[in-house]
Order: structure tokens, then sequence, then C-alpha cells
């Protein structure tokens, strides 16, 4: 192998290596803007902090709330605090120091010219030393850690002597959205801030946030599938659109292929058991509609005020603004998902209080992809509704009625 060709092979397998997650967007402007950067410390160890709590299961509340830094975790709040004073330009917003990872919200005044990248770099670097230095370990002696399985070599980093000296504190590279809209700001500080009251809500919940996988439901299948992408007037006019339709759809699906069939499975995540309810009703949003959408919504939140659990992909803005007031009112949902479940997935916002307080199922028919932003295809939002439908076992137009 070529010189040249060793250094792609290096370059393609470092790229390879790089969770999607870190990886930045090309068309984005990574010098101006809000943004909302999450670091996870190496394998997940929790050195930063430790969080004290109860959660109240008759209150539905945590009391004796409080979190404690550790020296390590205090660095990391040090660096984060101090970044100012290496780029002026720069104003930082929020933050919070959990356990295993880090979250942080800064501004970048317009035309500063200095880049996200450049500075999470310079703070994992200066989080990294302060590390080291809690550790209180010379190399020699780390490399004995090293030895006894107790960190990863492949963690070894250089001070800025270039002389090796021990773990890196996070892991490589950063998770970040793209700028967040200025009217978004406080939904980001207000979801820093209440990490601590969630991870202590999810410790004593976690049967509430446990993901369940591959489970499987006999009115789940292809045809049903190819039934949903029907309800499109040029898909169900038209053979051949609607078979490009369904091969783009499948290979998306959560499924399990045998000799002669495709089995397709369902992941759950929150309170099965509003699938038992004898009352479910779908929530769709149709075009033709658009001028009775108040009486649909009144209708919806009426239906769920008497105990109807409401079944929707809650894709269009109106459907969200219902999702909305659904949630204010604390009435049961069962939302159905445009993306997979990670490891780490949990509901977000009030959903998650939702999930918490069993006023919430999410099931996702989709295996998992990471994405920064992403916008459904027609034929996604047309299996998705299908799924409302076979659920709820109700026809969508039953407020009409």
């Amino acid at each position: 192998m070529s010189y040249t060709d060793q250094q792609k092979w290096k370059m393609d397998r470092s790229e390879q290596e790089l969770s999607p997650a870190l990886h930045r967007l090309k068309d984005t402007d990574y010098t101006a803007g809000y943004f909302f950067v999450t670091l996870n410390v190496r394998d997940n160890h929790q050195v930063l902090s430790t969080i004290h709590g109860r959660y109240n299961v008759s209150t539905q509340t945590v009391e004796n709330l409080e979190i404690e830094y550790t020296d390590v975790g205090k660095y990391v709040e040090q660096c984060w605090q101090q970044i100012p004073q290496f780029y002026p330009d720069v104003q930082v917003i929020a933050d919070v120091v959990m356990p295993d990872h880090f979250h942080g919200l800064l501004y970048i005044t317009p035309g500063s010219n200095v880049h996200l990248g450049q500075i999470i770099k310079g703070f994992m670097i200066g989080c990294t030393h302060g590390y080291w230095d809690v550790l209180g370990l010379p190399w020699h002696e780390m490399k004995q850690t090293v030895e006894h399985g107790k960190c990863d070599p492949k963690w070894e980093e250089k001070d800025h002597r270039g002389s090796k000296r021990g773990p890196a504190l996070f892991v490589r590279g950063y998770n970040d959205t793209i700028p967040i809209e200025k009217e978004d700001v406080e939904t980001k500080i207000a979801y820093i801030r209440s990490n601590p009251e969630r991870r202590i809500i999810k410790g004593n919940l976690r049967n509430q946030f446990a993901i369940v996988r591959n489970q499987h439901s006999a009115n789940w299948t292809l045809d049903a599938i190819t039934g949903g992408l029907k309800w499109d007037y040029n898909l169900r006019t038209n053979p051949d659109a609607l078979d490009v339709a369904l091969l783009n759809v499948q290979p998306k699906l959560l499924q399990q292929d045998s000799d002669r069939t495709t089995r397709l499975f369902l992941d759950y995540v929150g309170n099965q058991s509003l699938l038992l309810k004898s009352r479910k009703l779908p929530l769709i949003c149709h075009r033709a509609d658009v001028n009775l959408f108040d009486r649909q919504a009144e209708a919806v939140l009426r239906e769920a005020r008497l105990g109807a659990v409401i079944v929707s992909a809650f894709i269009s803005e109106k459907e969200r603004n219902i999702l909305k007031r659904l949630l204010d009112e604390q009435l049961p949902v069962i939302e159905i998902c445009d993306n997979g479940f990670g490891k780490r997935y949990k509901p977000y916002g009030k959903a998650f209080y939702a999930c918490a307080e069993d006023r919430l199922l999410q099931i996702t028919c989709w295996k998992y992809e990471y994405r920064k932003t992403y916008v459904c295809t027609r034929p996604e939002c047309m299996v998705m509704n299908e799924l409302a439908r076979i659920i709820s076992k109700t026809a969508d137009d039953w407020w009409k009625q």
C-alpha cells in the first residue's frame, strides 16, 4: 500500500469511526448564532457530578433535588464560564454538568469569524488538562493504569508540552444542533435546567421509559402499508409510482425477512396499556378539510376530555398544535414517531413528563437513523397515518359524524 493510500485509508477509517451525530453540516454557518452543544464522557463514566433527589409518586414531583459537582465537574464548569475571556464575541448562556455528559448553550456574535468547532475544541482541551490535574498521575503511572485495564490506551492525549499524560475526558467531537432560532432559546434553557430533575424521574420510573423492541402486530403488514399509500391519489392511480414508493419506504421499516415473508415490527416507549383502551381515535388533518380545522380540533379535545385516547403521527402544523393542547391539558396520547429509538432515547419536553405520568405511548415502525434536520416524505407520512388508523380501528373522519 502506497503512502497516499495509507493516508486515505486512515482518513476513511476516521470518518467511519466518528458517530454521525458528530459530523458538521456542510451548509451551516457555525460562526454566528445560538448553539446547543452536548459532550459525552468517555465510556459514559459518571465522573462529573452526582445528582440527589427523591421522586414523590403521589405528587409526581422531585423533592430535595441537588446536583453536586466533583472536582472534575467543577473544572468543566469553570472552563465553560471562562470561554468569553478567550473569545470576547462569545456569550455563554446556560449549562449543566451531568454525571456523564455536559450540555451548554452559547451565542456567537455575527461577524466574529470564530467557528464553533474552534471554541469547543479549546474548551475540551482545557477540561482534559483539568482532568489530568485532578488525577495527579504522571504518565508512567498512567501507563500502568492502562495496562491493568482501567482505561483505554486509545485515550492517550498530549499536554501543552507534547508529552503524553493520560486519557481525554470527553469522547471525540461534540453533538450540536443547527443554529437555534432566538424564540427557541428559552426552550433550550428550560431543557438544560430540567436535566437533573428528569434524570431523577427517569431513574425512579425505569419501566415508563424502557424501550420495548420488536413487537409484532398481526395487522401491521406490507399489505396494510400498501393500503395506506393508496390514500394518495397519484399512488392509487399509478401502479408504477406505488411500487417505487413502497420500495423506498420498506428498507426503513423495522422488519425481519424469512424465506418467503417479511415480518414487520414496532418499538414502544411509554404506557402500553393505552393500547387496551376501548375508545381510541385517529387524528389526521387532511388538506381538503383545512377550513374545518377548528371544528376538528374541538371534536378531538372534547373526546379526549371524555376519556378517548388520541392516536396520531402529529405531522402537520395543525396536528402539532392539537398535540400541544392535549399535553397541556394532561390528556392521553399515542404518538406515532417519525424515527426509530436510539439506545438512549427518551421523550423530549412535555412528552417526557406525560410519559412519566403514564399519559403517553410513543410507537415507531422505523429503524433508527441519526438526523440533525429531517422532513418526512409524503409516503412516510402516509405509512404513519395508516398505522394510526390500524391502532385506533376507527375511520379518520369520525369527527364529522
